[in-house]
């Protein structure tokens, strides 16, 4: 039976109000690990593993680099590396994939491993939710990659995560003014490629994604899903207080904005 965090979601906004210069998302999924039920506090963790994922990738080049927001601590992630072992599912699946002994996987390879990894265990494990939206998440980072592929008139099937909506050989031959009626958003991120201002750009594309978030956990409003969905933008915008503080913060008041205006809607 799903679990209605009516006090939790409501309480949403005085949190992000409250941290508006220093939550961060460890701040965030640390906040909640006391306030969701075992299975759900799972599924936000998924979330997380893109940034073990970094974690992951620096340390088997040991740059010293170490991003706070991982589910593993970096004691935990040197003891990887030191016993070639892990008791977290995530990184032990892993494992049967990398083979630690060798190292001598360039970047791109490590990273594309490590992507490729993260998409098929969300696909696995994860909820309805959390599944629609890698897949949508996966399919807009491979048109990404056909914009650059057409461009550069280049043909490189290797650039490609598997899963997505489209393997990368149907995204390659599709023309996307025929993905305007059953994907707008997709046809909406291959003409936002189209801005040269990387700023800009990024905005266009976070508000594609922010809007897909919106649709798919609209009629969920005090459940996972939605807490799920606050997370997701919440860790968008962290990228944003490293490329431009102004934007972030111009972001995060909008985004504030958003969440008492759908609150008061919905609490009256």
């Amino acid at each position: 039976m799903t679990k209605n965090y009516y006090g939790l979601v409501s309480g949403l906004q005085n949190l992000v109000v409250g941290k508006k210069d220093d939550l961060s998302p460890a701040d965030f999924r640390d906040f909640l690990s006391a306030q969701l039920l075992p299975e759900d506090y799972y599924q936000l963790l998924l979330l997380y593993y893109k940034y073990d994922n970094q974690n992951f990738t620096e340390a088997y080049f040991k740059t010293n680099e170490f991003n706070s927001n991982g589910n593993l601590s970096e004691e935990e992630l040197g003891g990887i590396f030191k016993n070639k072992y892990s008791e977290d599912i995530y990184f032990s699946v892993l494992l049967d994939k990398i083979d630690l002994e060798q190292n001598n996987l360039t970047r791109f390879e490590l990273e594309h491993i490590l992507t490729q990894h993260y998409y098929d265990f969300v696909a696995e494990n994860g909820i309805d939710f959390l599944v629609r939206w890698s897949e949508f998440e996966l399919t807009l980072q491979n048109l990404t990659v056909v914009y650059a592929l057409r461009n550069l008139k280049i043909d490189d099937d290797n650039q490609f995560i598997k899963g997505g909506y489209f393997s990368g050989l149907e995204l390659k031959r599709i023309n996307v003014a025929d993905l305007d009626r059953q994907y707008p958003h997709l046809k909406r991120k291959y003409e936002a490629l189209e801005i040269t201002d990387p700023i800009q750009r990024k905005l266009k594309v976070d508000q594609i994604k922010w809007d897909f978030l919106d649709e798919n956990s609209f009629f969920q409003y005090f459940t996972i899903e939605k807490i799920l969905a606050y997370t997701i933008k919440l860790n968008h915008l962290e990228v944003w207080k490293e490329i431009d503080n102004n934007e972030g913060s111009i972001l995060l008041d909008n985004y504030v904005q958003q969440v008492n205006n759908e609150l008061e809607t919905l609490i009256q």
